[in-house]
């Protein structure tokens, strides 16, 4: 009768002993997995943040030329470039090329 208990007692054991080690096998390869994950999560992070600080940029770039689009200096920039207009009493010199 004891060595029927024994057997029992061993096999027990040998199958907590598997089931252990099964469970550290998985706790391991899930570690591995969650920081495989979590290294590219926080590059993702870095790339977004570096996203966010351009589109800031662009957002305040955008704002002062928005205010300068506001002004007298811009209308009148726009009054000389685009449609080629002067003041009544302005002179204007303009380089004589070859092909004049």
């Amino acid at each position: 009768m004891m060595r029927e208990e024994k057997k029992k007692n061993r096999s027990g054991l040998v199958i907590i002993t598997l089931a252990v080690m099964l469970l550290c096998g998985i706790v391991i390869f899930k570690e591995r997995e969650l920081t495989t994950q979590k290294v590219a999560l926080e590059q993702k992070c870095e790339e977004l943040n570096a996203s966010i600080d351009s589109a800031n940029e662009l957002s305040k770039e955008l704002t002062r030329k928005k205010a300068y689009m506001q002004t007298n200096l811009y209308i009148e920039d726009v009054a000389r470039e685009k449609l080629g207009l002067v003041y009544k009493d302005e002179v204007i010199f303009r380089e004589k090329n070859d092909d004049d």
